[in-house]
């Protein structure tokens, strides 16, 4: 796994940020490291992949693949042919040798039920109160 670098912030010692002359934040770099994401969670049992109209249970890492695909859905990169052929490409180095003999078309994947619950996470995410946010994704 690699490490994802964060933006570091400019800061005054005493972590103090003020506004300095020609648009300068401070004089000093403060950085915090790397950040390594945590590990991928499976989906929940009531959500389901299909292929060709039949339920597929994904190994892990194509499922974390699937996903990544899901909640990209409502953006038109997924309507391009040039980007769907490279994440299928992308998407198969990924998969078993069993997942790979089974699925060999894209448009026949149903990624519709993953859709739809990072669809629900993202309304929760959005309803939820500044402090509720600040708990949970500290």
């Amino acid at each position: 796994m690699h490490p994802v670098f964060l933006s570091s912030s400019w800061a005054l010692a005493g972590g103090k940020k003020r506004s300095m002359k020609d648009g300068v934040n401070g004089n000093s770099l403060e950085h915090n490291g790397p950040y390594f994401p945590p590990e991928y969670q499976p989906l929940p049992d009531n959500v389901r992949f299909y292929y060709d109209g039949k339920e597929v249970k994904l190994s892990l890492a194509a499922e974390e693949v699937a996903l990544f695909f899901a909640q990209m859905l409502d953006h038109d990169y997924t309507t391009k042919n040039v980007f769907r052929e490279n994440f299928f490409k992308d998407w198969r180095k990924e998969m078993t040798h069993e997942e790979r003999s089974l699925i060999k078309d894209l448009d026949k994947c149903d990624f519709g039920e993953i859709h739809a619950m990072h669809k629900a996470k993202v309304e929760a995410r959005k309803n939820m109160s500044k402090e509720e946010k600040l708990v949970k994704f500290k």
